[in-house]
């Protein structure tokens, strides 16, 4: 069988066959010809193809071209907030676990297997943060994401920067009966926009909870989940993303997802 028609088989359908094990039943399934998972692996390299790890992507993604119209949008909505005086923000939610374990490579000596304690402790606390356009940061911790600690979070924001536009995704609890009200009760002071769905490499603070489970510290076993969140917390507090807030808002969204 050709490289080409191999491919053909994990391409075809709704659910294109990514693995070289179920790829080589279904070719055995099609057309008798019995391949073992490693020639499959061999023919697919020769074909252009190479394992990756999968980027997560929303299942009710919104389409470029809305994306784009949303981005003209957003240029004179900046534009009036700032003229106005309230200064634009960026917001996000992380949730961390007690036991996280990153997925990166560790270096051990060869011949040698790399371990990662975990603890089996599946609770999880929260992080809010925020990026203005100057550079500002905000950060707070919470037990949980809801409407509560979501305008407890924007109080915070606004004690601390004066009247603020808020861009912020299209979760439930930014959407909530309360949050409206707070918002509107709160209307020279605090402005919402929304992101559009399922986009957030738009988002910079993204860039900011990756760095943050990159960091050594990640690695560690906490007696609990309060001493990784303050962990997280000390070096959130005392780290400057200097990321550029306008360049991700303005990207370039990708045209097809492969």
């Amino acid at each position: 069988m050709t490289n080409r028609k191999l491919t053909e088989f994990m391409e075809e359908g709704d659910a294109p066959c990514r693995f070289p094990k179920l790829l080589a039943e279904k070719v055995k399934e099609k057309t008798g010809i019995a391949y073992s998972e490693g020639a499959v692996r061999r023919k697919l390299r020769d074909g252009g193809y190479s394992p990756k790890v999968p980027e997560p992507v929303h299942a009710r993604r919104e389409s470029v071209e809305n994306v784009a119209k949303w981005q003209k949008w957003l240029k004179p909505w900046l534009l009036e907030a700032e003229n106005d005086g309230f200064l634009p923000f960026v917001v996000d939610e992380c949730s961390l676990l007690h036991d996280y374990q990153p997925r990166r490579s560790l270096w051990t000596l060869v011949g040698k297997r790399a371990y990662e304690w975990y603890t089996g402790n599946h609770t999880r606390r929260m992080i809010f943060g925020a990026l203005s356009m100057n550079g500002d940061q905000v950060f707070m911790n919470a037990q949980r994401f809801d409407t509560e600690t979501t305008i407890k979070f924007f109080r915070r924001v606004t004690a601390r920067h004066g009247p603020v536009a808020l861009l912020v995704d299209r979760a439930t609890p930014h959407r909530s009966i309360g949050t409206n009200e707070f918002v509107k009760d709160n209307e020279g002071l605090v402005r919402i926009g929304y992101f559009p769905t399922g986009w957030p490499e738009l988002n910079p603070v993204e860039s900011c909870w990756n760095t943050l489970k990159r960091q050594p510290h990640a690695h560690q076993v906490y007696p609990t989940v309060d001493a990784r969140i303050a962990k997280s917390m000390e070096y959130l507090r005392t780290h400057r993303f200097h990321l550029d807030v306008t360049r991700f808002l303005f990207r370039e969204p990708v045209a097809k997802i492969i």
